[in-house]
């Protein structure tokens, strides 16, 4: 029991883990922004190879006045210091800074869900021959003078070399996936098989614990599979199954608060200087401060991912220590109580066995 119960731990704790961030969509789909001189639209990194980027704007952005400029990462921060508008469109040289001029004689087509009239699809390469670099999309209109006041709807796709749609900085996130579901179905499948030993041969019940930790792995494998379907759609689209996706974290989530749970109440002493199963008046409290550790834990990770699908990641750095602290804290609680609760056993023991 002992030994499955160790296997059963380093699984769940290792299931877990924070996963992989979730793949910024490529595939950016009737978005707009409003009309203002220089707005940002998104980024991706192109690794090496021919990669390309395709676009579409609706009427509103087709006066002659707008421009799609790509610039490279190397003068990004450089075009972000800069204040006027002309100074912005014209930094940077010839392979750093992409500009394409939206004509005015520009052929429209209806789109059939919106309405909308959108430019013809347009493409441009773009090719690395070594390093990634994030390349960073913005609309630019320096003149100042639209003949439509209406935000411009867009919609753009991203492409690394052989048609991948998942950025160079995200590219193993399916091969590593897909690894995490391998071995943790691999590993599962022996663990049920020990505990199915353990039931028929040995003593026909489980420790309470051992519930405990296959409720948390029993939500993890589910979590992982939506996840890995996710992104194997993802690869070919660009945009994945999101409500699969949403499900599976949701499920990893809860399968962390269960966890989070019962190390907060072995941390007060359950197995370690008492056998007795803590009372609702105990386990909806800590319940609770598990469930509150998990949404702000949530909040942090969501403020991360908006900083790096963001135009600047300053703050990037700084909120993923933030992440790691708060699970650094968490574990040193765990330990500080784990600690103190044999402390006072070994305390009673002596005074037990002491003549």
């Amino acid at each position: 029991e002992i030994g499955s119960m160790r296997l059963l731990l380093l699984m769940a704790v290792l299931a877990a883990a924070p996963s992989p961030a979730n793949a910024k969509s490529v595939v950016v789909r009737d978005d707009s922004v409003p009309q203002t001189n220089f707005a940002y639209l998104t980024k991706f990194c192109f690794g090496k190879g021919k990669g390309s980027v395709r676009f579409k704007f609706s009427e509103a952005a087709y006066d002659g006045s707008h421009q799609l400029v790509l610039y490279m990462d190397k003068v990004w921060s450089d075009v972000l210091a800069l204040d006027s508008c002309p100074e912005k469109l014209n930094h940077g040289g010839k392979g750093r800074t992409i500009r394409i001029p939206l004509e005015a004689d520009a052929v429209y087509q209806e789109d059939p869900w919106s309405g909308m009239r959108f430019g013809l699809s347009q493409s441009h390469s773009i090719i690395h021959h070594s390093t990634p670099h994030y390349w960073y999309a913005v609309l630019v209109n320096c003149d100042g003078v639209s003949s439509s006041r209406e935000p411009v709807h867009y919609e753009m796709e991203f492409l690394n070399a052989g048609g991948d749609h998942f950025s160079a900085d995200e590219k193993s996130m399916l091969w590593f996936t897909s690894t995490i579901l391998v071995g943790f179905s691999l590993t599962g499948f022996f663990i049920v098989q020990r505990l199915k030993y353990h039931f028929q041969r040995r003593k026909p019940y489980f420790h309470v614990v051992i519930v405990v930790l296959v409720l948390a792995l029993g939500l993890q494998w589910p979590s992982l599979l939506l996840r890995w379907l996710h992104f194997l759609v993802y690869s070919s689209n660009g945009v994945g199954l999101p409500f699969l996706y949403f499900i599976g974290r949701f499920l990893q989530e809860l399968s962390k608060t269960v966890l989070i749970c019962l190390f907060i109440v072995i941390s007060q002493g359950w197995t370690i200087s008492t056998d007795d199963v803590p009372s609702a008046e105990v386990l909806i409290p800590l319940g609770a401060i598990g469930v509150c550790f998990e949404l702000v834990s949530l909040v942090v990770e969501i403020l991360f991912r908006e900083s790096h699908d963001s135009f600047s990641t300053a703050k990037e750095g700084l909120l993923g220590l933030v992440y790691v602290g708060l699970q650094m804290l968490f574990f040193l609680f765990f330990l500080r109580g784990a600690k103190r609760c044999i402390r006072v056993v070994e305390e009673q023991v002596l005074a037990l066995t002491s003549p």
